[in-house]
């Protein structure tokens, strides 16, 4: 076998991979956005006036100042089928999507595998708490810098 083998069997692994996550990204965007969803909703029944509203690839979260001081507002884009962001006001963060362990695409930040529960954590933490700017998730902890409670 030649180097040329090589390269071609390495071109077609990369383009089994590029559909595997071509196929599966929208279904992980999709669960991605239903934790977030859903701690948006947790969020609304314990006083933080905190919404959603976008278009199918780009989402919207606008949280609502005390004493009307205004509203920031976070935008969840899946950029690429490779790239999802979460961004807004000093907030700038990307999840890769890639194919982890027994051919399952998964999210990874930095490089480390990241499940869509943690990725929400993360992005809400960040955004709804930016003054305390850590999440009492262990895991979450070696994403972020942080350090566990």
């Amino acid at each position: 076998m030649s180097w040329i083998d090589d390269r071609l069997e390495q071109r077609e692994a990369l383009a089994e991979r590029n559909k595997l996550i071509d196929e599966n990204a929208d279904a992980i965007y999709y669960a991605l956005w239903k934790e977030i969803v859903g701690f948006i909703e947790e969020a609304v029944t314990k006083g933080l006036r905190v919404s959603t509203n976008g278009a199918v690839q780009r989402r919207y979260i606008v949280l609502e100042a005390p004493l009307g001081l205004g509203q920031q507002r976070l935008e969840l884009t899946m950029e690429s089928k490779r790239t999802i962001s979460a961004a807004g006001g000093s907030l700038n963060l990307k999840f890769d999507l890639d194919v982890c362990t027994d051919s399952v695409v998964c999210l990874k930040q930095q490089g480390h595998q990241i499940s869509e529960r943690e990725t929400a954590m993360l992005i809400l933490d960040q955004f709804l708490f930016p003054d305390l700017a850590e999440v009492p998730l262990p895991s979450v902890y070696k994403y972020r810098g942080g350090r566990a409670l």
